[in-house]
């Protein structure tokens, strides 16, 4: 063969090299930001659990705080029918 012929022979065998490199760049590059969106899903699931858990914390500290008013009221009244009966 030609020199001519040999020379085009390796750039066409190295040009097939270079794409197969570029297309597992690719598919490597693709899985890279497949797996970020995982953990990137997986983190903003973490932390809308922990906002949740934290309201729901929050909401269940305010609700007992609630009922011990509604109680002292309650038990005010109680006492204040009690002290009205007393004068009469």
């Amino acid at each position: 063969p030609h020199t001519a012929d040999r020379v085009a022979e390796v750039q066409d065998v190295m040009r097939q090299r270079i794409q197969m490199l570029q297309d597992e760049q690719q598919r490597m590059w693709q899985s890279v930001q497949a797996a970020l969106q995982d953990q990137m899903a997986s983190a903003r699931e973490a932390a809308d659990r922990v906002v949740r858990e934290q309201m729901q914390a929050a909401q269940a500290a305010h609700m007992s705080e609630m009922q011990k008013a509604l109680d002292q009221i309650h038990e005010a009244r109680q006492r204040m029918a009690a002290a009205a009966q007393q004068n009469d």
